[in-house]
Order: structure tokens, then C-alpha cells, then sequence
């Protein structure tokens, strides 16, 4: 029995949907990019190369830091003014600054002679940083408690000291 017009074209549409779809074989590593639907355009899409990792430095050092802070004559004498200090590494490449665990910090009373406080701070170091670009953040406080109950504080960024040295840092505020 022959098949007629009518019933042809149900036949093929019956035969092409029961065909499995079966992809190209690759002949590399796939492409990243993304195709358009509408226009059946594919566009490939950059991809950065990964940086180079690099060496890992370790540092070991002293900061000296002395800090002189101007007093506000109504904080009274007797006041105890306390100052903390802390160093720690950062990588100014991110833009959330990431600090790494590694660090120093102290903490002690300033000396007052009229109105100006001062008191020093000896900070050896031992960190890892990633690379010559990091930095060190210093981020001192002066705190003054009893009737005044004042508070300061200070930060800045400064290079990597060199390895085995003794770095002097002096640095002020007012409180």
C-alpha cells in the first residue's frame, strides 16, 4: 500500500521527531561566550589569564614608633590618657583592603608634661606578605578617661620596612 499526499508529510514530522539529537563531537576546549536566539550569533567572551602566583616575603623587623599628642588644657592633670597602637599588613590592590592576621599591636599610658603627651612603642615584627606591594597600616588611639572621657584616633599607611631593620616612625594628634 503506497502512502498518499495527505499522510506524507505526518509520517516524516512522526520520523524526524523520534530522531535522537545528538551533538557535534568537540575538537578542543569549549569556548566561553554566549549565543544570541534571536540573531543565532555567538559571541565568545575573554577570559582573563590567571596572574602568576607569587613568592610569599617574610619580613622580620622592629617598628619604633614615638607619639607625641597635643592635651586640650581642659582635660584635667590628673587624667589618664591610653594610647594603643597596631600594625598590621594590607594589600592596597583589593578594594576592601584585606588584612592579613599578621600584625602587632601594644597598648600603655601616656606620659604628660603641661599639655602634651607622649609615650613610645617597640613593635617587633614577624609576618608573610604576599607581595612588595603590600603595605603596613598603623592605627594608633589615645583615649582619655575619668571626668574629660575623650577619644582619638589616627591611621595611615606606610611601605613594607626592610627585613631585619629597625624602622622609626614618629607620629601625632590631639586630643
Amino acid at each position: 500500500m503506497a502512502l498518499r499526499w495527505p499522510y506524507l508529510p505526518v509520517v516524516v514530522a512522526m520520523s524526524l521527531a523520534a530522531a535522537p539529537i545528538v551533538p557535534a563531537p568537540r575538537s578542543g576546549p569549549p569556548i566561553p561566550g554566549y549565543l544570541d536566539i534571536r540573531t543565532g550569533v555567538f559571541t565568545p567572551v575573554s577570559v582573563p589569564s590567571a596572574a602568576p602566583a607569587s613568592t610569599p616575603i617574610t619580613l622580620e623587623g622592629t617598628l619604633d614608633v614615638v607619639a607625641k599628642v597635643r592635651i586640650d588644657p581642659t582635660i584635667p592633670a590628673g587624667t589618664t590618657l591610653s594610647a594603643s597602637i597596631s600594625a598590621f599588613v594590607t594589600d592596597p590592590a583589593t578594594t576592601t583592603g584585606v588584612y592579613y592576621n599578621s600584625g602587632v599591636s601594644a597598648s600603655g599610658t601616656l606620659t604628660r608634661t603641661g599639655n602634651v603627651g607622649t609615650i613610645t612603642f617597640t613593635l617587633p615584627y614577624d609576618v608573610v606578605v604576599a607581595s612588595a606591594a603590600d603595605t603596613f597600616g598603623i592605627y594608633f588611639t589615645v583615649s582619655a578617661y575619668g571626668s574629660a572621657n575623650n577619644y582619638v584616633s589616627f591611621s595611615q599607611s606606610i611601605p613594607l620596612p626592610a627585613s631585619g631593620k629597625t624602622t622609626k616612625l614618629a607620629i601625632g594628634n590631639a586630643i
